[in-house]
């Protein structure tokens, strides 16, 4: 989030070519362990990450994969497993 608030507060303007960008964003409010405790801004951080990404770098919104509240499961399906990094990530065809 700090390279967030830097590029924000200077203002840096829209990057052009980065339209075939692709990438993931984990927003985890709550886990599956009630031991772990909420992390209350989760949501919000990674829907303003989510606009810097699409807003500032210029990734097409059809090329974010956004995870909230994402299991272990569905964290292997993004980027793959020890052994096999297949994951949906590094299959993933931006839309040209």
């Amino acid at each position: 989030m700090a390279l967030l608030a830097l590029s924000l507060a200077a203002g840096a303007a829209p990057a052009a070519g980065n339209e075939l960008g692709v990438a993931v964003i984990v927003g985890n409010r709550t886990y599956a362990d009630d031991r772990v405790p909420e992390v209350a801004y989760a949501h919000n951080d990674a829907e303003a990450f989510k606009r810097f990404v699409t807003g500032r770098l210029g990734y097409d919104a059809d090329n974010v994969i956004d995870l909230r509240d994402a299991t272990k499961s569905q964290l292997e399906t993004a980027f793959g497993v020890k052994g096999n990094a297949e994951g949906l990530l590094w299959r993933y065809q931006p839309r040209r």
